[in-house]
C-alpha cells in the first residue's frame, strides 16, 4: 500500500494558515500602536510624500516602501492589521524559499525553521502593525535577494538575471534601514555552502569562485557601512564608546562581551521557553489563558499530525536510518544547522550593540529588537532538535510543541493588544464627552498610559489631534504629555514633531485623572486641589495648572471617537456618559442638566463604585433644591466607602463644602449645608 504524503505546494498554504493563527484571531478588535498612531496621522495630515521628509534624518531610504503602501492602505487599522499579516507570512515564505535553495535535499527541516521562525515567541510587536508590516517586507526582499544569489550559482545559464535581481534585492534591503545588516554577513556562509557541493572541482577554484559572486554584494555592504557610519553618522542613537568615554577600553570590551552572551542566550534560546513562564504566571481563572492553552494543544497537534505527512526528501529519509552512516550525516549536518544558528544571531545584534541598545523580551521593550534574531535562534533550536533527537516522530513532536506554545503566548499578547485598544479608545470617548472641543495649543497632561504598553506621549498625541482635528486644514494643534518641564505659568512649551512643531503654553493645559475602572476626571483646581488623588508627582504636581477655560463646551462640530481608527466604542447610555456629561454641565453651573442626567445615570448604575463620580449629582440635586436627593445620594456613598472610610469622608467633605460656596447665600440653605457638614463631622 503506498503511503500517504503531502506534496510540496500545500507547505506556502499551511505556513499561511500557521500565520493566521498565531497572529490573526483578534484582528477585528486590534487599533494603532506606538509609533503607528504618528506614522499614520502624517501621512492622513501630509499626504504619502510626508514619509520622505520623515525619514530623512533617520533611514531615509524606508521611505520609498511607505510611499508605495500608506495610499493604498489608508487609516483603518484593520487593513493594517492584515497587511502585517501578509507581510510576515511573506517574510516567512522568502525564507522558506531561500532555504530550500539553499538545502535543496532538506525539505523537513527548512518546512521547521520556517514554521518556527513564523511563530518566534521572542518578538511581541506584531500588531504595531505600520511599523513591522514594512520591516518584514524588508526581511522578505533581502531575505529573497539571497535566494536569488543561490540560485543564479545553481543556474548558470540565467546568472546574470539572477544575479542583478538580487543585487537589487539587496542594495533595498540592506539601505532601507540597519536592521537586518546581519543578513548580508550570511549571505557568504550560504553562498559557500552551496559552491562547496561541487567537489570535482578543485578548492582552489571554488574559493576564487565564491569571491567572485561574492564580491558585488560585499561591495555594495561595504559601501552601507561607510554611508551609515561617516556619511550619515548616528543621528537617533550614539555609539557606545561615544556614550562613555571615560571607560576604557578593556572595561567596554567585557562588558560588550557580557551584553552579547546574554543577549544571543536570551534570543536563541530562552525565548523559545519563554511561553512556559508566561503560562505558569497566568491565572487559570482568566477566560483568554484557558482559550491560550486550548489553542496550544489544538494548534500542536495539527501542526504535528501535517509535519508527519511532509514527504521527507531520500537524503532526509537515509539520514534517519540507523546505520553509522545516517547517524553521522544527520549530527554533521545538525552541527552544521548549530553553528550557522549561532553565527546568525552574533552577526545581528550589532546594530544594537553597537548604540547600546537593551534587547530583551518586554512586550514594550526590547521585544522589538529581536526581530533580526528570529532566523538564528530558528535555525540554532532546529539544529539542537537534530543532533538530540534520533527519530524524527520525536523531531516532529518537539517542533510542534514549541508551536503550539508559541501559538498561544502570541494570542495572550494579542488579548493584551486588545486591552490596550480598548482602554485607548475608552479615554478618548471620555475626554470627546467631556471636552466637546478644545482650544487649540492646548497641552493634555496625564499619566493614565504610563503604565500601559504601546502608548507613549507621541503616538497619543497624534490620536489626540486626530479625534479634535477632524478636518483639513491639519497642523499639530494639541499634545499629549505626563509630565512638563515647567510648572510655571505662561511658560512656554515647544516640542518639535518629525515635520512639525507644537507651540503652547503652561497655561494652556488640561490635567485629566483617569485610573482603570473608573471614569475620565478633568482637573478643576478649584475643586479637586485638595483631593487626594493617586497620580504621579510630576502630574499632581501640575494640577493648580488645570485650565477649564480650554475646553469649548459648544462647538460647531463636537469631537467624536473616528470610527475608522478606533474600533471600540462606548455606549452613550453607560454610566462614564452621564458622569462627563454631568462634569461638563458643572463646569457650566447647569444645575438642572445634572438633575436630568442623573434621572437616567441612576437607571444604569446600582453599585456606587467611586464616591466623587457621584459629586456632581450631589452638587446638581442641592444647588436645584432638592436637598433630600443629594443627602440620600451623599448617605448610600458614606455606606459603601468605595475608597475606603478616610478617603470617601474627605471626599463627601469636599463635595459638601463647594456647594456651600456655590450657594446663593441663602440662610436657610447655609443651614442645611451646615447641618449635613456637621453630620460628616467635616471641619
Amino acid at each position: 500500500m503506498k503511503e500517504f504524503r503531502l506534496p510540496r505546494w500545500t507547505i506556502p498554504l499551511a505556513l499561511l494558515l500557521i500565520c493566521i493563527t498565531g497572529y490573526g484571531l483578534l484582528i477585528r478588535w486590534l487599533g494603532f500602536y506606538q509609533d503607528d498612531w504618528y506614522q499614520i496621522w502624517f501621512g492622513r495630515a501630509f499626504g504619502a510624500n510626508v514619509f520622505v521628509d520623515y525619514y530623512s534624518y533617520e533611514r531615509p531610504f524606508i521611505a520609498g516602501l511607505y510611499l508605495l503602501t500608506t495610499p493604498f492602505i489608508g487609516s483603518n487599522p484593520t487593513n493594517w492589521q492584515i497587511f502585517a499579516l501578509f507581510t510576515r507570512w511573506l517574510a516567512v515564505l522568502s525564507l522558506w524559499w531561500s532555504l530550500g535553495i539553499v538545502w535543496r535535499n532538506r525539505l523537513a527541516t527548512v518546512t521547521w525553521i520556517a514554521i518556527l521562525f513564523a511563530l518566534y515567541p521572542g518578538f511581541r510587536q506584531q500588531w504595531a502593525s505600520v511599523i513591522y508590516s514594512h520591516y518584514f517586507l524588508q526581511f522578505a526582499i533581502q531575505m529573497a535577494s539571497i535566494g536569488l544569489m543561490v540560485l543564479a550559482v545553481r543556474k548558470p545559464d540565467r546568472f546574470w538575471l539572477f544575479t542583478v535581481l538580487a543585487l537589487s534585492g539587496a542594495l533595498v534591503g540592506l539601505f532601507s534601514s540597519e536592521y537586518f545588516f546581519g543578513l548580508e554577513l550570511l549571505r557568504p556562509v550560504f553562498l559557500w555552502l552551496v559552491i562547496k557541493e561541487d567537489k570535482s572541482v578543485p578548492a582552489r577554484l571554488r574559493w576564487r569562485r565564491f569571491f567572485l559572486v561574492w564580491l558585488p554584494y560585499l561591495s555594495i555592504l561595504a559601501g552601507f557601512l561607510v554611508w551609515r557610519i561617516f556619511i550619515f553618522e548616528f543621528p537617533t542613537y550614539q555609539p557606545v564608546y561615544a556614550k562613555s568615554p571615560q571607560a576604557g577600553l578593556l572595561s567596554l570590551i567585557w562588558g560588550l562581551a557580557k551584553t552579547i552572551a546574554n543577549d544571543i542566550f536570551e534570543t536563541g534560546l530562552f525565548a523559545w521557553a519563554y511561553p512556559i513562564k508566561v503560562y505558569l504566571a497566568a491565572s487559570l481563572k482568566q477566560p483568554a489563558v484557558l482559550f491560550a492553552l486550548a489553542l496550544s494543544l489544538v494548534s500542536a497537534g495539527l501542526i504535528a499530525v501535517y509535519l508527519w505527512f511532509i514527504r521527507p526528501t531520500n537524503i532526509e529519509r537515509s539520514n534517519l536510518d540507523n546505520s553509522n552512516q545516517g547517524r553521522t550525516a544527520q549530527s554533521q549536518f545538525a552541527y552544521t544547522l548549530i553553528g550557522i544558528g549561532l553565527f546568525a544571531l552574533l552577526a545581528s545584534g550589532w546594530p544594537f550593540w553597537f548604540v547600546d541598545l537593551q534587547v530583551n523580551l518586554e512586550l514594550s521593550g526590547g521585544s522589538r529588537l529581536t526581530l533580526p534574531f528570529m532566523l538564528g535562534a530558528s535555525i540554532l533550536i532546529v539544529g539542537l532538535i537534530e543532533l538530540i533527537f534520533r527519530r524524527r516522530i520525536y523531531q516532529i513532536i518537539c517542533v510542534a510543541v514549541l508551536s503550539g506554545l508559541a501559538i498561544g503566548h502570541h494570542f495572550l499578547d494579542a488579548n493584551t493588544y486588545r486591552q490596550v485598544h480598548q482602554i485607548q479608545a475608552g479615554f478618548f470617548q471620555q475626554l470627546a464627552w467631556r471636552a466637546p472641543g478644545i482650544q487649540p495649543h492646548t497641552i493634555v497632561l496625564t499619566d493614565a498610559f504610563n503604565d500601559l504598553p504601546m502608548s507613549g506621549d507621541n503616538s497619543l498625541t497624534a490620536a489626540l489631534n486626530w479625534v479634535y482635528q477632524p478636518n483639513p486644514p491639519y497642523s499639530l494643534d494639541y499634545l499629549f504629555a505626563h509630565e512638563l518641564t515647567s510648572l510655571v505659568p505662561g511658560t512656554s512649551i515647544q516640542k518639535s514633531f518629525r515635520t512639525t512643531k507644537f507651540t503652547g503654553s503652561t497655561s494652556d493645559v488640561l490635567v485629566i485623572y483617569a485610573p482603570l475602572g473608573s471614569c475620565l476626571r478633568v482637573i478643576d483646581p478649584e475643586a479637586d486641589i485638595h483631593r487626594p488623588i493617586g497620580m504621579t508627582k510630576e502630574v499632581k504636581d501640575a494640577m493648580p495648572l488645570s485650565n477649564l477655560s480650554r475646553i469649548i463646551p459648544d462647538p460647531a462640530a463636537p469631537a467624536s471617537l473616528p470610527g475608522e481608527v478606533f474600533k471600540i466604542h462606548l455606549p452613550e447610555n453607560s454610566w462614564c456618559y452621564y458622569y462627563e456629561k454631568a462634569e461638563l454641565a458643572r463646569q457650566q453651573k447647569d444645575w438642572e442638566a445634572i438633575v436630568r442626567l442623573a434621572d437616567q445615570a441612576f437607571k444604569t448604575k446600582s453599585k456606587i463604585d467611586n464616591t466623587w463620580e457621584l459629586s456632581p449629582f450631589i452638587e446638581g440635586y442641592a444647588l436645584t433644591g432638592q436637598i433630600d436627593e443629594a443627602h440620600q445620594l451623599t448617605e448610600q456613598a458614606r455606606l459603601a466607602s468605595p475608597e475606603g472610610k478616610s478617603l470617601t469622608h474627605t471626599l463627601i467633605c469636599a463635595t459638601w463644602t463647594r456647594i456651600g460656596q456655590e450657594s446663593s447665600g441663602d440662610p436657610h440653605f447655609m443651614g442645611t449645608v451646615d447641618q449635613i457638614l456637621q453630620e460628616y463631622n467635616c471641619k
